[in-house]
């Protein structure tokens, strides 16, 4: 990928916990000595720039290793989602239905897309089983169906929800 280092650290909360500490100690400094708080205004815009410049990085990295995982795959390919969960990233990919979901754990396309993962974010607590959820249009129909009909509905849904997981971790087999 272009000689860059590939691992990318978790920064959400971080860049936005500096983002808000800086200007906070310039309303600090403009009340103890105003030409100080002109000061801060360069460091928070160089921070701002870090923090967009990291994102992007990431979002190209995961979208690389999205089209690596999936290529040739014979289904849509699916939508990859980012969230943070106390500072570490939560990555959901959306399948258009659950048998294209089925499909790439069959093949092992999953399987891979996680490796991948764990290359890009691995170490420093990071935890793939935590941190990995694959989904699909229509699965909250089903999950409420599962609701209504009480308690053996929600077992019968950790069943097939602990299925699927065993599915993706052995690559299909």
């Amino acid at each position: 990928m272009r000689g860059e280092k590939k691992n990318v650290r978790p920064t959400g909360y971080g860049c936005l916990a500096v983002l808000i500490a800086i200007p906070a100690c310039g309303v600090l400094a403009y009340f103890v000595r105003p030409e100080i708080a002109w000061a801060i205004l360069p460091i928070a815009a160089f921070w701002s720039w870090v923090c967009w410049r990291r994102d992007r990085k990431e979002k190209r990295l995961l979208q690389e290793a999205l089209e690596e995982s999936f290529a040739g795959f014979d289904g849509a390919m699916p939508r990859i989602k980012k969230e943070t969960s106390y500072g570490y990233p939560a990555i959901t990919l959306h399948f258009q239905s659950e048998e294209e979901m089925n499909r790439a754990a069959d093949t092992g396309r999953t399987k891979v897309f996680k490796a991948r993962l764990v290359e890009m974010y691995g170490g420093g607590g990071f935890d793939i089983e935590k941190a990995f959820n694959a989904t699909y249009t229509g699965w909250e129909a089903e999950l409420t169906e599962c609701v209504d009909n009480g308690p053996d509905g929600m077992r019968r849904w950790g069943e097939k929800k602990e299925a699927e997981r065993a599915r993706v971790d052995r690559g299909g087999r």
